[in-house]
């Protein structure tokens, strides 16, 4: 099932109080991968994916799915998205129009995992610039 606002959006896309609520539906019909949006599309994809983690609306049972393409800065946001998601898939892919930027990686093998970068500076607290489509949570 997909949630996305892409080219097959209403010609109003829904708000993250409305993409809420239809996760909610989908996760009580029964849907057990769910693909919850492009999170570096807009402020209200990337919002929709953090209200769903933080508020945790989704399952246990259920994988969210969101989808990206291959360039660095965008991967960057959606797995900043998804934070906290215990059962995630990301759909990667090039863009074939020529409108489209360069690709950011060309590799000709795999890339090798390497040992995580040790920071020197102190980690500090950022306050998200989206908020919850929850009026419950108002407090925010």
């Amino acid at each position: 099932m997909d949630l996305r606002d892409g080219n097959q959006a209403l010609a109003v896309p829904m708000n993250v109080s409305q993409k809420l609520e239809m996760f909610d539906a989908l996760v009580q019909c029964g849907f057990q991968h769910i693909e919850i949006g492009f999170p570096s599309a807009s402020n209200t994809e990337f919002a929709f994916s953090r209200c769903l983690i933080e508020e945790g609306r989704i399952p246990d049972h259920v994988t969210v799915q969101v989808l990206v393409q291959a360039r660095e800065d965008l991967i960057e946001r959606t797995v900043e998205s998804l934070i906290g998601a215990k059962r995630c898939v990301i759909h990667l892919y090039n863009s074939a129009s020529r409108a489209s930027p360069a690709p950011t990686a060309r590799w000709n093998t795999p890339p090798k995992a390497s040992a995580p970068r040790k920071s020197s500076s102190p980690k500090k607290s950022v306050r998200p610039s989206w908020t919850c489509g929850n009026p419950r949570r108002s407090g925010r």
